[in-house]
C-alpha cells in the first residue's frame, strides 16, 4: 500500500525561533499541548533534543516513544515512531519558516496503512493531532485564541 503523508500548517504570530524551541524542547510540551506530558528517555548528539534523542510522548493509555533523526535549529526536525501508536512506518518532519509578522508552521507526518479502512481513520486522527498541536503552539505564543483559524489542512497520498 502506499505512503500517506498529512500536512499541517499554520501561521503563528512569533518568531521562527520561538516556535521551533516549543517543538524541539521535550521539556515544553506539558506547557503547550493540553494534557500532554514529555520526557527524554536519550539524549541527542550535540544538543539534548537532537539527532539520536529519544522521547516520550502522551499520556497512558496513549503514549508513543519517537526517536529525533534530523535537527536544524531553528528551521526543522524530523523524527520517527518507534512505539506506542498503530502507525506502521511513521515519520514527520517539523519546519518553521519567517513569514511576514511571525511564522509559518509547517508539520507533516507520513505511514505506510495497513489496509485501506486503516489509511483513512489514521489519516483523520493524525490530522486532528497535528493540527491541535500546531493550535495550541499558535495559542501558547501568540495569545491565539483558536477563533480566527488561518491553518492549511491538507492530505496527500505519495509514493
Amino acid at each position: 500500500m502506499t505512503r500517506r503523508t498529512v500536512t499541517v500548517r499554520r501561521f503563528i504570530a512569533a518568531s521562527p525561533e520561538e516556535v521551533f524551541d516549543l517543538v524541539a524542547d521535550n521539556s515544553a510540551w506539558g506547557r503547550w499541548a493540553i494534557g500532554i506530558e514529555s520526557e527524554r528517555e536519550a539524549e541527542g548528539e550535540g544538543h539534548p533534543d537532537g539527532v539520536g534523542a529519544i522521547r516520550k510522548v502522551g499520556r497512558p493509555p496513549v503514549e508513543s516513544r519517537e526517536q529525533i533523526t534530523a535537527f536544524d535549529p531553528p528551521r526543522s526536525l524530523s523524527y520517527k515512531l518507534l512505539t506506542g501508536l498503530p502507525l506502521q512506518d511513521y515519520e514527520a518532519t517539523v519546519s518553521v519558516e519567517p513569514v511576514a509578522e511571525g511564522s509559518l508552521l509547517t508539520w507533516a507526518g507520513s505511514f505506510v496503512p495497513i489496509n485501506g479502512v486503516q489509511s483513512a481513520g489514521a489519516a483523520t486522527a493524525l490530522r486532528a493531532a497535528l493540527g491541535g498541536f500546531c493550535m495550541s503552539i499558535a495559542r501558547h505564543v501568540s495569545r491565539d485564541d483558536g477563533d480566527n483559524d488561518q491553518s492549511i489542512h491538507e492530505n496527500t497520498v505519495e509514493e
